[in-house]
């Protein structure tokens, strides 16, 4: 097996290690799946809980220094999700060959 690369690589090596179930397969679905979730719950606190009023916004980021933490993690999936091959280009990557890759 080779290196874990993200959370979700860690997480399904972990079951795999501990119940020798390999979940690696699906390890882009758990990682985008996350990802998604995320967005949603960001989503809901701007539109729903801020309604986008920014003052509001500024004023809850500097009381709750939390919610920077949770923005930065936020940040940090991004260029993973935006790079995920199943998501972004189908299996059109595996259909071309070594060329595409190059």
């Amino acid at each position: 097996m080779g290196a874990a690369t993200s959370d979700s690589d860690i997480a399904c090596y972990a079951v795999a290690k501990i119940t020798g179930i390999s979940l690696l397969k699906f390890h882009r679905a758990f990682g985008l799946t996350a990802f998604f979730c995320v967005i949603f719950h960001l989503t809901v606190w701007l539109v729903l809980d801020k309604q986008f009023y920014w003052g509001e916004i500024i004023k809850d980021l500097t009381k709750r220094s939390y919610i920077i933490i949770g923005m930065l993690a936020f940040a940090l999936p991004v260029p993973l999700a935006i790079t995920s091959k199943t998501c972004l280009f189908g299996d059109s990557v595996r259909e071309t060959g070594a060329d595409y890759i190059s």
